[in-house]
């Protein structure tokens, strides 16, 4: 039996709905890059494929179901900018998250998944057994692409946005069931004042304000002062409970917590 490989594709922020044509054609599609090239010349049927959504995280893995097919006629490229394909595979999807699974990243490298700046940012790249382990472990599945692990139900930390290098934005997977899963988060930059952060969240989870889950606000130790002087001033001081700060070693520490 040949032996399984393991590969990292993204979609781009702007590209997002890539996906659900991906999954209407039963295709994945991969560039020219020197990183998705290499990729294609490996992908042979059986191999696993996880989906990485850029500057939110890991949220889907799929079952390549052939080797590469070269594009010669753009016509039978269903994405937009068909010109931009030079392969295609026939993917089977196996589990997707209604929300991403993020991760924090420190030195261009993920505590929890392992993976790196540039594997995120390839496309289509090839990646270690243990990178695929600790992601097929998070989304449910065995490396073999059959049956449940250990689900996790716990909330996760911040994707990496590749432009911008170890800086984050968050998200949670959609198992999480805990009563103080975040409904939302903040990662502050230095250059960011802390209360534009804060109403930005506050703002984008107002829907779900009368839930239970929580607002999540890193940064460094030295913006937290800052945070809290903010948490006495309307409107955090209505919702001051459901805020929460973080620090990225705190974060961190809390996301290999929750993996065991």
């Amino acid at each position: 039996m040949p032996e399984q490989h393991f590969f990292l594709g993204t979609l781009s922020a702007a590209q997002a709905g890539n996906w659900d044509i991906c999954k209407a054609n039963g295709l994945w599609g991969a560039g020219s890059s020197s990183h998705a090239k290499h990729a294609a010349r490996h992908v042979q049927a059986g191999d696993l494929l996880f989906v990485w959504r850029s500057k939110e995280g890991l949220f889907a893995v799929a079952e390549f179901m052939a080797p590469a097919h070269h594009v010669e006629n753009t016509s039978v490229v269903p994405w937009p900018t068909p010109e931009r394909y030079l392969n295609t595979f026939r993917i089977r999807p196996i589990r997707e998250l209604a929300v991403p699974l993020g991760d924090v990243f420190e030195n261009h490298r993920s505590l929890v998944f392992g993976v790196r700046t540039h594997q995120v940012q390839s496309g289509l790249i090839k990646i270690e057994r243990d990178q695929a382990a600790a992601m097929a472990s998070a989304l449910g599945v065995s490396l073999d692409g059959e049956g449940p692990e250990q689900p996790a139900t716990s909330k996760r930390g911040a994707a990496e946005d590749p432009d911008l290098v170890d800086q984050s934005s968050s998200a949670i997977r959609e198992e999480a069931v805990s009563a103080d899963r975040p409904s939302g988060v903040t990662y502050l930059h230095p250059a960011t004042p802390v209360v534009g952060a804060m109403l930005e969240l506050w703002r984008t989870t107002q829907e779900a304000a009368s839930g239970a889950g929580a607002l999540l606000v890193v940064g460094d130790e030295a913006q937290r002062h800052e945070y809290e002087a903010e948490l006495s001033h309307e409107p955090f001081a209505s919702v001051a409970n459901r805020f929460r700060f973080l620090t990225p070693e705190q974060l961190a520490a809390e996301l290999r917590a929750q993996l065991g």
